[in-house]
C-alpha cells in the first residue's frame, strides 16, 4: 500500500496546487488535453463521485467526532486528479479508475491522521513539498514541451527531408572482410601485415569488377582461415554503417569500390551494387521522430546551459580510500597525514 501511495504522491501534489474551476471539463488546462476521460453523462460535474465518512479536509469542520465529518470528492474534482495522474506520467486506464480513488481515500486518511501532530508546520515537511513542487514544475514543463514538439509541420518534413538525402538513402552493398587477428597464429604482427598485403591485392582486383565471394574465399585460403563470410550486405541505410566509413561508403557511386578500410577487428572492402532514394511518404513518420528528438534535445539543453553552479569543493570532495597499511595504522591509533585532493 505504501508503495502505491507513493506512486500516486506527486500526482495528488499537482491537484491540490490546481486552481478551481466550476463546470469546466478537465482538459480545458493545456497541461491536460491529451487527457481522453470518459464517464457516464448522467453523472454531472458537481455530482459526489467518492464520498469520505470520517475525514473533514477542514479542521474548523470537526465539530463533533470524527465519524460526522465528511469529504466530497466532485466528478470534477475526481477527473482532474486523473488528468494529474496522467501528467505525471502515469496514465489511469479506465478499469484502474477505482483503484485510484481507493488509494486517494487511503492518502486522505493518512494526511488526516497525521495533521494532530502539526507534521505539516515542520521545516522536514515544508522543504520535502519544495522538492516535490520542483519536481513537479520541472516534470509539467517537459511535458508541455514534448507536446510542443511532437507534430512537425509538413514544410519542416519536407524541408528536412530535401537537406538530408544521404539520411534516406538505401544502399545495396557487398563486403570482402578479412580478420585483423588469427588466434591460430604464433606472431599476431606478422599475421596482420600478411593480411594487410593480402586484402589489397583483393581489393585491387574487385575494383576491376572481380566476384566478391570468390575473391574472399581466396583471401581465406591464402591466410590459412576457414569458413568465410558471406560477403552480400543487403540493404543499408547510413544509420547502420560504421561511423568511421559511412561518409566514403555514402560518397560512392554505383558499382564504386571502397578503399581497405581498417575497421576495430577487420579490414574491409565495401562495393555498392544500388542506391535508392526513399520516398519522402515512405520516411516521413521517421523524420517528424528525428526533429522531434532533435528540438526537444535542444530545448532541454538550452534550459541547463546558461545555469552555471559553483560547489564548495571542500565541502563535495571525496576522502580517497586509505591503503591497506594506512587503513591498519589508523585503526591502531596511529594519525595518518591527510591525503584530501580537491575534486
Amino acid at each position: 500500500m505504501i508503495h502505491m501511495l507513493l506512486s500516486f504522491i506527486l500526482a495528488v501534489g499537482v491537484v491540490t496546487e490546481q486552481p478551481q474551476k466550476s463546470n469546466s471539463r478537465p482538459d480545458s488546462d493545456p497541461s491536460h488535453a491529451d487527457v481522453d476521460i470518459k464517464a457516464p453523462q448522467s453523472v454531472k460535474p458537481n455530482d459526489p463521485v467518492i464520498t469520505v465518512s470520517g475525514v473533514c479536509r477542514d479542521n474548523s469542520a470537526k465539530a463533533g467526532s470524527s465519524a460526522d465529518c465528511k469529504t466530497i470528492v466532485t466528478r470534477e474534482q475526481f477527473e482532474r486528479l486523473i488528468a494529474a495522474v496522467a501528467t505525471a506520467g502515469q496514465p489511469v486506464p479506465e478499469n484502474g479508475r477505482q483503484q485510484l480513488a481507493q488509494t486517494y481515500v487511503d492518502l486522505l486518511a493518512y494526511a488526516d491522521a497525521a495533521r494532530p501532530s502539526g507534521m505539516e508546520s515542520s521545516r522536514e515537511f515544508q522543504d520535502l513539498m519544495e522538492l516535490v513542487r520542483l519536481r513537479t514544475l520541472a516534470e509539467i514543463h517537459r511535458r508541455n514541451l514534448q507536446a510542443k514538439y511532437r507534430e512537425p509541420s509538413s514544410q519542416d518534413i519536407d524541408d528536412y527531408y530535401h537537406q538530408n538525402p544521404s539520411n534516406f538513402t538505401d544502399i545495396k552493398l557487398h563486403r570482402i572482410l578479412i580478420p585483423r587477428k588469427n588466434p591460430m597464429a604464433e606472431n599476431q604482427e606478422e599475421y596482420e601485415k600478411h593480411a594487410f598485403q593480402v586484402v589489397n591485392g583483393l581489393r585491387e582486383r574487385a575494383a576491376s569488377g572481380e566476384d566478391f565471394d570468390q575473391l574472399q574465399r581466396e583471401g581465406y585460403t591464402a591466410l590459412g582461415l576457414t569458413s568465410p563470410p558471406a560477403t552480400d550486405m543487403g540493404n543499408r541505410r547510413k544509420a547502420n554503417l560504421l561511423a568511421e566509413t559511412r561518409d566514403e561508403i555514402l560518397s560512392l557511386s554505383v558499382g564504386g569500390t571502397s578503399k581497405v578500410e581498417k575497421e576495430p577487428y577487420s579490414f574491409v572492402i565495401y562495393k555498392v551494387d544500388r542506391k535508392n532514394l526513399l520516398p519522402e511518404e515512405a520516411v516521413k513518420d521517421e523524420i517528424a521522430r528525428e526533429i522531434f528528438r532533435q528540438r526537444l534535445e535542444n530545448a532541454l539543453k538550452e534550459i541547463t546551459s546558461g545555469v552555471h553552479p559553483e560547489f564548495n569543493r571542500q565541502y563535495f570532495a571525496v576522502d580517497p580510500p586509505l591503503p591497506a597499511n594506512s587503513a591498519a595504522s589508523s585503526s591502531a591509533g596511529v594519525q595518518q597525514p591527510s591525503n584530501r585532493t580537491p575534486q
